[in-house]
């Protein structure tokens, strides 16, 4: 992130602010005044959304739990995001479904390189509850298609977060 101001006279400001329209990324001068607004209250901003995070995280690994018992879920130590081994190279297979009820979510095989992770899937919990647990219960159905005889969830634990 790039926060920062040019104090100059206002032809030299002008020519900046058109050029750096055709090469620079960078923020707007409205998106840098907010950050800097939030900088002053980064303690307090920080705390809230770490309880906010925490929560969803919660959301998540509990509808998971109940819904996609055989799937393992680590609890993850930070982040916005859990990773689940499904326990089967079925990652890309199961996002294609799970669109069909509602839910995008990318394969693990997109976070590798050459195949990898094909058994693995990045769930997010960024979002608010009701959406975490909405979007479980396509995963479920997902996943209830791409296996319904629970046999790959057959032969897992059932205690499936650690």
């Amino acid at each position: 992130m790039r926060v920062g101001w040019v104090r100059a006279h206002p032809d030299l400001v002008g020519r900046l602010a058109q050029r750096r329209a055709h090469v620079d990324i960078g923020s707007s001068v409205l998106d840098q005044l907010v950050t800097a607004a939030l900088l002053s209250r980064a303690e307090e901003v920080l705390a809230a959304r770490v309880d906010a995070v925490r929560a969803q995280r919660e959301v998540l690994l509990g509808a998971l739990r109940e819904r996609l018992p055989s799937w393992r879920v680590p609890v993850p130590a930070g982040g916005l995001s859990a990773w689940v081994d499904l326990g089967a190279p079925v990652s890309s297979a199961l996002s294609a479904l799970a669109h069909a009820h509602g839910v995008r979510i990318v394969p693990g095989t997109a976070f590798g390189v050459d195949g990898t992770f094909e058994d693995r899937l990045r769930v997010p919990f960024s979002r608010p509850p009701a959406e975490l647990r909405r979007a479980v219960d396509g995963l479920a159905a997902a996943w209830a298609v791409l296996d319904p005889s629970g046999s790959w969830g057959a032969a897992r634990p059932a205690a499936a977060l650690v």
